[in-house]
């Protein structure tokens, strides 16, 4: 008797999962015919410029979107069934001709249940989608708008060029910008990142190699910075369409891991991972045409702005490009990259000192760049050294003799230190402190340099 009636339950049930599998196959069908006939009376009366409105009141948020909630999938049950991925194979259903329906499901379409998603509550949504809000109708999802098969090509085009254009965009990792700036969600031939106007990219370095670090770990370090590099080289190369942009790249890290007392190797990290940004974020100012901000966010530190940092001339850009050109036949932003056991603290002060016009890139609030005494430039490039003629020189010398305390692979940073030494001296870097903090004399350079001699 209880087999009986468990058996009679179980009838019922699979009855009503598949009614109501009718009843949302038919709203479905309603939906997609009802967002066809608004959108053909839509272009048909009004111009583009209202029609621009239309579609800003329906997709623009006052908030910033992030680019896991920017479409991805098709968000909504199909008639055909697409839109659904296994994990929610509970919530698919399969296709039904609506003329196959029942009688009772027609009879009471107005009464239909619907699937909500538990993030949201839209009408058939199995991802967090885009769009939040309320839907356009009781039975018409919001983010329709951007569907062909809802609308047609030529609206949904339209409202995609004013969704990207007019929101504000979070790439919460470097490692998702090309694939977010390329993804045509509704395959509807969409190129996002020609209409995208505002973006900010997160250069997410909290982990794995701040983490765990060991002072032999350059290997390891050094390929991490270059996918930084090569990731947003590609992916701000596709804004090389000259428009109007606004891009902010928040650097983030987490320098507290490598040790409170690590101060010297925290600003050396930073010199580091602003040296892999540094074609990029100049690319898009001077190549690009875009409007440019650059952040430090570090949990152990305030979040700064360090667009300051950047702020050569298209002119010098070129010029600083060129010089690698003729080098190393290419941008090598490794080569203005330092070891952690090749940069004392004075060396490094000199360094960011000309290459970013602080003398502590951790020093947020230093802001006036003195002159730089190797010429009129407002920018150290570094690779150079001196020749025999005590010229400056772009390019490595190889004639410096220089032994490093520890073995690895990219010896370039061997030659980087040497042409720096070899350019700047011993007596220049006690120079350029001096002249940080506002004192000193040329009696006490040459105490302090014939001190040293006697140290040594």
């Amino acid at each position: 008797m209880e087999w009986y009636r468990s058996s009679r339950a179980t009838k019922s049930e699979k009855k009503a999962r598949r009614r109501e599998t009718e009843q949302t196959q038919l709203d479905w069908h309603r939906s997609r015919a009802e967002a066809r006939q608004l959108a053909s009376m839509l272009r048909a009366k009004l111009p583009r410029e209202l029609r621009d409105a239309v579609y800003a009141y329906a997709c623009v948020e006052d908030y910033t979107i992030m680019d896991h909630e920017a479409p991805k999938l098709r968000h909504y049950l199909h008639g055909d069934g697409k839109g659904v991925s296994e994990h929610d194979s509970e919530k698919s259903v399969c296709s039904i001709d609506p003329d196959r329906l029942t009688e009772e499901a027609l009879r009471n379409g107005d009464q239909g249940s619907v699937l909500e998603d538990d993030n949201t509550g839209w009408m058939f949504n199995i991802d967090t989608d885009c769009l939040a809000g309320e839907a356009l109708s009781d039975e018409m999802p919001r983010n329709c708008i951007l569907d062909p098969d809802f609308v047609g090509k030529d609206v949904a085009l339209e409202a995609a060029e004013v969704y990207y254009s007019q929101n504000m965009f979070d790439v919460n990792h470097h490692r998702h910008l090309s694939a977010f700036l390329t993804h045509d969600p509704f395959d509807a031939g969409f190129a996002p990142y020609e209409h995208i106007c505002k973006l900010t990219v997160i250069v997410n370095l909290q982990t794995p190699y701040l983490v765990g670090y060991t002072m032999h770990d350059i290997k390891g370090e050094m390929e991490t910075l270059e996918e930084v590099y090569t990731t947003l080289e590609r992916g701000f190369a596709l804004f090389s369409s000259k428009r109007q942009r606004e891009i902010h790249v928040r650097i983030e890290t987490e320098l507290i891991s490598l040790g409170e007392d690590a101060d010297h190797d925290h600003e050396r990290r930073l010199h580091n991972i602003l040296e892999a940004v540094r074609k990029p974020v100049y690319d898009l100012m001077h190549c690009y045409g875009c409007k440019v901000s650059v952040f430090h966010d570090d949990r152990s530190f305030v979040l700064a702005d360090i667009t300051h940092y950047f702020r050569l001339t298209s002119e010098e850009w070129q010029e600083e490009k060129d010089g690698m050109q003729r080098s190393s036949n290419g941008w090598n932003h490794a080569a203005h990259c330092l070891s952690p056991w090749a940069c004392d603290e004075e060396l490094l002060s000199c360094i960011t000192l000309h290459r970013w016009g602080v003398s502590c890139v951790l020093d947020v609030e230093a802001r006036e760049r003195p002159e730089d005494e190797f010429g009129d430039s407002d920018y150290f490039p570094g690779g150079y050294y001196l020749d025999d003629n005590e010229s400056m020189v772009y390019g490595y010398d190889s004639g410096d003799d220089y032994e490093s305390d520890y073995e690895y692979e990219s010896d370039y940073m061997d030659q980087w230190h040497a042409s720096l030494r070899a350019a700047i001296g011993r007596e220049h870097v006690k120079k350029a402190n001096r002249e940080k903090r506002g004192t000193g004399s040329d009696e006490e350079d040459e105490w302090v340099t014939e001190s040293e001699d006697e140290d040594e």
